[in-house]
């Protein structure tokens, strides 16, 4: 995406070097959010037109990267506001419009020692908050996988999705 090259490119600048971001290093000044939040937004059209608006293209998209995970993603990296936002707001309208959301999860706990060392691992309790938040606010279908073998949690998001075999 636009924004990750862009990201990548203010990692050289001593003025943005941060922790808010793990991939780059990176924190957007307070002053600067809002023009970041665009600019991330605009950074992801083309992926969204592909994978999502295109329904010729797919009939089916399962992945951990959708539209959901992009608000959670940008909130984490740089403030919960975001989510107050018209960039925000139209993510949930093409997220609710053309996706069908299920929420995999776990207990935090299960999910801390799933992603071991992972640089997002530190931000885990605050994306899973934010995850609890908007499943329940746009009233998604929730798979707990905490204690369940793959092949059960498979079974479930398979039923969620109304996928015959």
């Amino acid at each position: 995406m636009a924004a990750s090259l862009l990201a990548r490119f203010l990692s050289m600048f001593r003025s943005v070097r941060g922790l808010d971001n793990p991939y780059y290093g990176i924190s957007i000044p307070r002053s600067l959010r809002p023009l970041w939040w665009f600019l991330e937004f605009v950074s992801v059209i083309p992926h969204w037109l592909f994978h999502y608006l295109l329904p010729s293209t797919y009939e089916i998209v399962v992945g951990e990267r959708g539209l959901l995970d992009f608000l959670t993603w940008v909130c984490i990296t740089t403030d919960i506001g975001f989510l107050r936002t018209i960039w925000a707001r139209a993510t949930i309208a093409l997220a609710t419009r053309y996706c069908r959301n299920v929420l995999i999860t776990a207990s935090l706990e299960a999910l801390n020692v799933r992603k071991g060392g992972e640089p997002t691992a530190a931000t885990l309790p605050r994306q899973w908050v934010i995850y609890g938040v908007l499943s329940r606010a746009l009233g998604l279908t929730v798979i707990d996988t905490t204690r369940e073998r793959p092949t059960r949690s498979l079974a479930r998001l398979i039923r969620a999705l109304g996928i015959s075999c």
